[in-house]
């Protein structure tokens, strides 16, 4: 049985890029997949306290700020978007591949599209054999007025920075889609996510975004539709959510299709599956086939209630490393000082394997972004000269 199924302006999608740190058949399919990470009849995953063990130092200047959308190379490479001047617009940066075995740092920059305005990077996405893929916004003309339109453009790039390929998105049979996240398959097929687009006079009348999930092919082509959370399922989720303010602000979060976009985060496998982590206050995590096929779906269980997820990659053979973070929703005494945890999944059972956290002696700017193995981390930030550098940190 085959489980599939089934934004904004860029004035509203940039400044929440910037701020991150994004049927019946199918009904009993999901069912027969779907399950709960169960803490009472697993033990309870070790907390490991990780230690720097390696400063892997670059000559550029140290970010001062990274966006949260950071991927990670089969070979240890970071792919990330930041600026290393804090008057400059972080989604205005290029992409920057962060290479630990050459010391280089190679930057893909968003490239013009004839015909149209305003180009603007939405999000990037790296395949398991590394190769980066970009997708960009632009509009038909230069003014933001009603009549303009936007679209959407898939950039594929070469190793070296240069632009390789671009391919416009296609619009869903009879709906238009303003797509915020993107992965591509090996074979060049691509999943998209976002919100669909409204007509003015839908906007008149106070129509609410709704959220779609979908397969495209190679070409641009609208291929099928995959059922991912909804805004309603989480509005629902909300109702009967934890009595804690910000674990009921982070379910109300999830009932607005823009931000249930942006609390979106995927992960090309090498087994060829998409690993799509939807959800801020009950992170929902699939694993996409090829073919659009739901094989499961778990929700997991922070390891915290005031942590959200904010970063997913691969962890070594056969496991996933999640960071959770802390985001400010501004509730009565929020508690703005739990650190960021690490968890360790195992693949093929979803199964929470290891917690790392930070040591709390912990000097200068770095944030998590890669695993070397399930035991071994990799940390984009600053050397003691505030310097670009790679920071190891491996368990006690």
């Amino acid at each position: 049985m085959k489980c599939s199924a089934s934004r904004t302006t860029l004035s509203e999608i940039v400044p929440i890029i910037a701020l991150l740190l994004l049927f019946p058949q199918v009904a009993l399919c999901r069912e027969m997949v779907r399950k709960e990470q169960d803490s009472s009849s697993h033990a309870s995953p070790r907390v490991f306290v990780l230690d720097k063990t390696e400063t892997i130092g670059f000559s550029q200047p140290a970010p001062t700020a990274v966006e949260s959308s950071i991927k990670c190379g089969p070979n240890g490479e970071i792919y990330a978007v930041y600026n290393d001047n804090q008057a400059e617009d972080i989604w205005k940066q290029p992409i920057s591949k962060i290479s630990i075995s050459s010391k280089t740092v190679t930057q893909y920059r968003t490239p013009a599209i004839p015909g149209y305005y305003n180009p603007a990077r939405i999000d990037f996405n790296v395949q398991a054999d590394g190769t980066l893929y970009s997708l960009v916004q632009v509009s038909s003309n230069r003014q933001s007025d009603k009549k303009r339109r936007l679209a959407y453009f898939l950039i594929k790039y070469r190793d070296d920075g240069s632009v390789d390929s671009q391919i416009r998105v296609g619009d869903e049979s009879g709906k238009r889609v303003e797509p915020m996240r993107v992965a591509v398959f090996a074979d060049g097929d691509f999943l998209l996510s976002g919100t669909y687009g409204l007509r003015q006079e839908e906007i008149a009348e106070g129509a609410k975004l709704d959220t779609f999930a979908g397969i495209w092919g190679r070409e641009g082509t609208f291929l099928s539709p995959i059922k991912l959370m909804e805004p309603t399922a989480a509005a629902k989720s909300s109702l009967t959510s934890s009595v804690i303010p910000y674990s009921e602000k982070l379910a109300k979060e999830d009932a607005n299709a823009v931000s249930l976009g942006n609390h979106t985060l995927y992960f090309g496998s090498p087994d060829e599956n998409i690993y799509a982590l939807q959800g801020a206050h009950n992170p929902h995590l699939y694993v996409i086939s090829t073919t659009g096929d739901i094989l499961r779906e778990t929700i997991l269980k922070p390891p915290s209630a005031s942590l959200t997820p904010v970063q997913m990659s691969g962890a070594g053979s056969g496991y996933l490393f999640i960071y959770y973070s802390h985001i400010v929703v501004g509730v009565p005494e929020e508690d703005i000082s739990q650190p960021g945890l690490i968890t360790v999944l195992n693949q093929q059972t979803e199964q929470v394997v290891a917690v790392y956290k930070m040591p709390s002696n912990t000097e200068g700017f770095s944030v998590p972004a890669c695993a070397d193995s399930s035991d071994d981390f990799l940390f984009l930030g600053a050397d003691k000269n505030n310097h670009l550098a790679i920071l190891r940190y491996a368990a006690r």
